[in-house]
């Protein structure tokens, strides 16, 4: 088992991965999205996550187009790894879609299953990032730049720093 942040990478198998987020999440390729059970061993509780509103609440900080840290780094860890399929500021290009668009309907928790475990879809194949460490502790800073992006707060581009000089 490998601890990445709030993550722990269990097994990955095929078409599912499983995941402890104060539960476990499954991910099977016939599901429509992932599935949160308990995890006896971890003395966790069950967990709901199919409401992007419920992450919405400051997840992110842009003020003047300036943003927090945590979503700072989100950028940072977009345009290295994500940008190079899904286009300049997550709005989507002729091999991937618009992450954009996608975080307005999924959870974090949805979002984080499909990037550590993959997919295959309409548009073609999304990779496995589950054991990437330059990815997987920041899935939430990633998220929340996304969902600042898709909630019209950050314009694309790079962004400063709140706490950077003007």
């Amino acid at each position: 088992m490998t601890l990445y942040g709030r993550y722990s990478l269990c097994c990955f198998t095929g078409t599912s991965l499983a995941l402890a987020i104060s539960g476990a999440m499954t991910m099977d390729s016939h599901a429509s999205s992932p599935t949160i059970v308990p995890v006896a061993d971890q003395g966790a509780a069950s967990i709901s996550a199919t409401d992007p509103a419920e992450d919405t609440a400051k997840l992110y900080t842009v003020k003047d187009g300036r943003v927090d840290p945590k979503t700072y780094e989100g950028w940072i860890r977009f345009s290295g790894f994500c940008q190079r399929c899904h286009g300049t500021g997550g709005i989507g290009s002729a091999v991937a879609p618009s992450l954009v668009d996608a975080v307005k309907r999924l959870s974090s928790t949805e979002f984080a299953g499909i990037v550590l475990a993959g997919r295959n879809g309409t548009w073609g194949v999304m990779p496995t990032w589950g054991g990437n460490p330059n990815i997987v502790p920041y899935i939430d800073n990633i998220y929340a730049y996304l969902k600042a992006r898709a909630d019209g707060a950050l314009g694309p581009g790079r962004p400063e720093k709140l706490d950077a000089p003007h």
